[in-house]
């Protein structure tokens, strides 16, 4: 019995409260594949030069969402720490360098998607699909920083652990891309 109680013990202060936690965050991950799928769904109905358009842009998009989400998921630790130790004004400066942090890698991530359909025929890719490719990064362009903001935010709140205002507003920002 001393084994089961044990056991029981564990999964009830160890396990369910990583579930409360783990389980906000894989939805908003699943969701937040949802416009990916969509994007390059839609685009192989227009033609193959759109869909690889859309495919070197999204490839460029997502390499970029990655190191972000790597450089800027250090500030949920950040704040986790200091929400744990009770210091409100470490939270508030973790989120202020997270935030600076986000404008100042925008800036070179700007000039990048702004200049680099080049580079992509550099790499061999048909002057057709780099022209395509061209209007949409340069459209992507001006959306990097509020992007890296969001994600400096979702880390903030993911910092407090309030996941599951997370997971409401992916799911919002998701379903609202159908408007479009």
């Amino acid at each position: 019995m001393t084994t089961i109680k044990k056991y029981s013990s564990i999964i009830k202060n160890d396990f369910y409260p990583l579930l409360k936690l783990a389980i906000p965050l894989a939805l908003i991950g699943i969701v937040g594949a949802a416009p990916a799928f969509l994007e390059t769904l839609f685009l192989a109905h227009v033609n193959q030069e759109t869909l690889a358009a859309g495919a070197l842009v999204s490839w460029l998009y997502g390499t970029f969402a990655g190191i972000m989400f790597g450089t800027l998921g250090s500030i949920n630790v950040l704040i986790s720490h200091k929400y744990g130790a009770n210091d409100q004004a470490g939270i508030i400066l973790v989120t202020r360098d997270g935030l600076l942090l986000s404008l100042l890698l925008s800036i070179p991530a700007f000039i990048l998607f702004w200049n680099m359909a080049p580079i992509f025929s550099l790499f061999g890719q048909k002057p057709s699909v780099v022209l395509l490719a061209q209007s949409y990064l340069h459209a992507l362009a001006w959306g990097l920083l509020p992007n890296f903001i969001a994600i400096a935010l979702c880390e903030f709140i993911i910092g407090l652990g309030h996941t599951r205002i997370l997971t409401i507003f992916t799911v919002f920002g998701v379903s609202d891309v159908r408007r479009y």
